[in-house]
């Protein structure tokens, strides 16, 4: 079997002094999704705002209140996916097995079925007769000079990349 490089990382995070975990999904390493944990949570603490709200915010608040304890929180990959898809259904999958957002950390339960592919970068499209290069689906749409959000409708409703720039 070749070895296929890895799209993404499913991950836990837990604390000895707090009941439940947060199951969270990271396209770059575990020690660089924790560090961007906590500088989100220095961040919105630090204000008090409405970020507190986002999907992380309760993992967030276990942050801030064991932050004389940061060192014990324990940080562990669950799963490799290799396609965005793929990472945002094992998502949803360990937060319903680890009851994450009842019992844990989560707020938010992931819809594999909203999840789009982007694109490679560089990939090139043949849209209307024209060949296009582009790094991301929001980069071909500003080639094309449509907008993201209406061709990304099209491709949640399962029309292809092509086929959604051409509908707007």
């Amino acid at each position: 079997t070749p070895w296929r490089k890895p799209y993404g990382r499913i991950y836990s995070i837990t604390h000895p002094g707090e009941k439940g975990c947060y199951i969270g999904k990271t396209t770059v390493s575990l020690k660089e999704r924790w560090k961007g944990h906590l500088r989100q949570a220095r961040d919105a603490f630090k204000r008090r705002s409405d970020e507190i709200q986002r999907s992380d915010g309760k993992l967030h608040q276990r942050i801030d209140i064991n932050r004389a304890t940061i060192d014990q929180f324990v940080v562990v990959e669950l799963d490799v996916a290799y396609s965005k898809r793929e990472l945002v259904q094992l998502e949803h999958d360990h937060i319903m097995r680890h009851d994450s957002i009842k019992s844990g950390w989560n707020i938010v339960l992931p819809n594999p079925d909203d999840c789009v592919e982007d694109l490679d970068a560089g990939e090139t499209h043949l849209i209307d007769g024209n060949e296009f290069k582009a790094d991301s689906f929001s980069d071909l749409c500003r080639q094309n000079r449509v907008a993201y959000s209406s061709a990304m409708y099209w491709r949640k409703k399962g029309k292809s990349i092509e086929e959604s720039i051409l509908r707007v």
